[in-house]
């Protein structure tokens, strides 16, 4: 799609306009808007956090310039840890506003998951895991659709690693 990135970061600030904006107004190449209602505005003030994924130079620096946090999935922690340098890479080069405050590191693992593993994320800058419904998963197999009681047994699983890490 021509000119995508162009067109999400105007739909961002279009958003951030409709959320936080009283009467909002926008006029950007994508979307523009002025003097709308737009109700009903989320609870969160001054806006819910916006997590932007993906692996482009793009992806990275929007995450950086625009987002509250950034979302890898189905990273390994060797993958993790080159992702996250990158990030570190384009704040050095683009300014991150403060009003975002930190960014907020969120990955979807793949591969072993332990108390160990929880623990090298956490250390490797990782603030937030979101496990697949079989965290054991291959990264090709990882889509596979799972029973509800697996899903529950692997909550169950997870939940026990995870209280075992933070202990």
């Amino acid at each position: 799609m021509v000119r995508r990135g162009e067109k999400m970061d105007d739909a961002l600030r279009a958003m951030r306009a409709l959320w936080t904006m009283e009467p909002p107004e926008h006029h950007g190449p994508s979307a523009s808007f002025s003097n709308v209602v737009a109700y009903p505005r989320p609870i969160q003030r001054p806006m819910p956090p916006v997590v932007i994924g993906g692996q482009s130079p793009a992806a990275m620096r929007r995450a950086i310039t625009m987002g509250n946090g950034w979302y890898g999935f189905g990273l390994t922690l060797e993958q993790t840890k080159q992702h996250i340098a990158s990030l570190k890479r384009v704040g050095e080069q683009h300014e991150r506003p403060a009003e975002l405050g930190e960014l907020e590191i969120t990955v979807t693992p793949v591969g072993r998951f332990d108390k160990r593993s929880v623990e090298t994320y956490a250390a490797a800058g990782v603030h937030r895991l979101v496990v697949l419904p079989r965290h054991e998963a291959t990264q090709a197999r990882r889509h596979d659709p799972v029973p509800l009681d697996d899903i529950l047994r692997n909550v169950e699983a997870v939940r026990q690693i995870v209280v075992g890490a933070v202990d």
